[in-house]
């Protein structure tokens, strides 16, 4: 949880600076955004499928 807390602060100052400046990301900005997002989705994916196998070892 505290892994997911710290990606979205850092997504939503990303934000809250763009909105500051008045101006768009750089598609390597885009990118960057992207690949986190992705990252944290298949980091969450992978640990919910191993907490579902182990349970379905106990059971």
């Amino acid at each position: 949880m505290a892994g997911m807390m710290i990606v979205f602060e850092t997504l939503f100052g990303l934000l809250y600076s763009f909105i500051y400046n008045g101006m768009l990301p750089s598609i390597l900005e885009w990118i960057s955004i992207l690949f986190i997002l992705v990252g944290v989705t298949f980091g969450i994916w992978r640990i919910n499928a191993f907490k579902y196998s182990n349970y379905k070892q106990i059971k």
